[in-house]
């Protein structure tokens, strides 16, 4: 999956120590990243006055600043700042977790590539805490494009058997969750929910990004020492 820095990679204990440190840190970022992400999702939507859906309703609704008919839905979100800077949380601990457990992974073009989409990923994340969809919605869906697309074709490329980048283990989870984040992707843009609303199919393409870094999050803190 990964590749612990090697004592050969140090010229000092100390050096060791430092590296091992930092690379817990961004994993720790990974991992508080998605929980606090979901739990103010939690927390904002209980504040509303009329049910918040999580199916039925966009993740976007959480953040809008007025309130009113928003694409034939009543949105009023009396903690739109919490969530809004949840937003923005969210995409800079995704890229402060993954600057700082760049030891782990092997190089090469495909871990570059995954590295740029997540990198953009996370910018687009602060973009829509920026930018709420009543506020600058041009910049916010642009901003959910990004994350919708970009960010489930880095988990392809994760996964992907023909790259050499040393991830065989995080292959299966992470191709699952890019395919079906892409796939959602697509019915939400169409409009068809399956019948399962489309507040969730916007979730499941969403989702799959912020469930993959909690994952390996975990799976890092497990393995790298402290």
């Amino acid at each position: 999956m990964y590749e612990q820095p090697s004592e050969k990679a140090t010229t000092s204990p100390t050096r060791g120590i430092v590296g091992q440190g930092l690379v817990r840190l961004g994993a720790w970022a990974w991992v508080l990243g998605t929980i606090q992400c979901f739990a103010l999702q939690l927390i904002v939507g209980a504040a509303w006055s009329e049910p918040y859906s999580w199916a039925a309703n966009n993740i976007s609704d959480l953040g809008n600043v007025g309130c009113g008919a928003w694409d034939g839905r009543h949105v009023c979100s009396p903690l739109h700042a919490w969530m809004n800077v949840s937003f923005v949380l969210q995409g800079l601990l995704l890229v402060v977790g993954l600057v700082l457990t760049g030891p782990l992974w092997r190089g090469g073009f495909s871990s570059w590539a995954w590295h740029t989409l997540i990198l953009l990923s996370g910018t687009a994340w602060v973009m829509v805490g920026l930018a709420p969809a009543d506020v600058n919605l041009a910049l916010h869906l642009l901003a959910a494009l990004v994350i919708f697309f970009l960010g489930n074709a880095s988990l392809l490329l994760v996964a992907n058997p023909s790259r050499g980048s040393g991830m065989r283990a995080i292959r299966p989870y992470s191709l699952t969750l890019g395919a079906v984040g892409l796939a959602s992707a697509v019915l939400f843009l169409g409009h068809q929910d399956l019948g399962l609303g489309l507040g969730t199919l916007e979730r499941l393409a969403v989702f799959p990004l912020q469930v993959w870094a909690l994952l390996i999050g975990i799976s890092i803190l497990r393995r790298v020492k402290r």
